[in-house]
């Protein structure tokens, strides 16, 4: 948002960040919205998608990048090992869910790519560049620690990812 008052248009990019029951209380009506990495976190992905029409303005934009299994009921024991170490436990949907989910409030699908490969590569450099630049002394304890367990829990995520049974797709939904 600051970046949108930098470059003069504070009013125009109103950026806000908000958790799916804020956004469901909410009386205002969006031209866009965009979704990180967050919805597979959320049980209740029908309930935020039924309200989006009330929502969403007309020809309004929905982005949402997410964690998706590959298909229902999909198991394997590195996403076993993905759910059970997520600070939250994750429900993630297919992205057959999400289409459908979208087609039934009006929403006109415009994209759904998989995105795993490129994302895992980002991922895997990162971390590179991470281990790059720390050097023995640099970060206290606690610190480290929680390096540590963040780099665990992307251990888990990308073995998922890599498995197959776990993906990451964008979506891109524009209301009719």
């Amino acid at each position: 948002m600051e970046t949108s008052r930098q470059h003069g248009l504070g009013k125009r990019a109103v950026i806000r960040a908000y958790d799916h029951k804020a956004f469901l209380a909410d009386t205002l009506r969006f031209d866009a919205l965009f979704s990180k990495e967050a919805l597979f976190r959320f049980p209740e992905k029908s309930e935020l998608f039924a309200a989006l029409p009330g929502k969403l303005k007309d020809r309004a934009q929905v982005v949402i990048t997410d964690l998706v299994l590959a298909a229902p009921g999909a198991t394997d024991p590195t996403l076993e090992a993905w759910i059970g170490g997520e600070a939250e436990e994750p429900h993630p949907w297919t992205a057959e869910q999400y289409v459908s989910a979208a087609t039934k409030v009006n929403l006109d699908v415009r994209v759904n790519e998989d995105l795993t490969d490129e994302y895992l590569a980002m991922v895997r450099d990162a971390w590179r560049g991470l281990e790059a630049v720390l050097k023995p002394g640099l970060v206290d304890a606690a610190a480290a620690t929680a390096i540590l367990d963040e780099g665990a829990n992307w251990q888990r995520r990308a073995a998922a990812l890599a498995s197959g049974k776990l993906r990451l797709v964008c979506l891109h939904m524009v209301k009719r």
